[in-house]
């Protein structure tokens, strides 16, 4: 998702269609769950701290992938931090817009969890909705 990358293709190759890899999205989608994890840390004790810096892969884990002792981590977190929370949810449910089977289906998925954004976390997941408005084309081409 460089501007750049991007005029090079169409100049070299104009009748391409550029998609984005699905791991550069992904990317930014953990960008955003840490920028508020980030923010939830400051509000707590240095212990606290430390573990939820310990703790932050299990959140940037899927949750399908986890254990259940890991299960029970994480929900102690999002139980005590509802922006967290809020975050996770994002996190979790921006994966089922990959699953979609035509781009069609995956703007819908898309369009359904950006209703989902509530304000208490609109600014953490800006890097990542930007990118999508200015980059939608080539990151839904993914589904084509």
């Amino acid at each position: 998702m460089w501007a750049s990358y991007h005029a090079a293709v169409r100049e070299v190759l104009p009748h391409a269609n550029l998609v984005v890899d699905k791991f550069h999205v992904l990317k930014l989608l953990s960008g955003c769950l840490e920028t508020v994890r980030k923010e939830v840390r400051t509000s707590l004790t240095d212990k606290q701290r430390r573990t939820l810096m310990h703790d932050r892969f299990l959140l940037l884990r899927r949750e399908s992938s986890l254990d259940e002792q890991e299960i029970l981590i994480v929900e102690a977190w999002l139980k005590n931090f509802s922006r967290l929370e809020t975050a996770y949810h994002l996190k979790e449910t921006f994966y089922d817009i990959y699953e979609a089977q035509t781009e069609e289906a995956a703007l819908q998925r898309y369009f359904a969890w950006f209703a989902d954004i509530t304000p208490s976390v609109y600014e953490a997941f800006l890097p990542l909705t930007l990118a999508i408005e200015h980059y939608g084309d080539a990151i839904f081409n993914y589904f084509t």
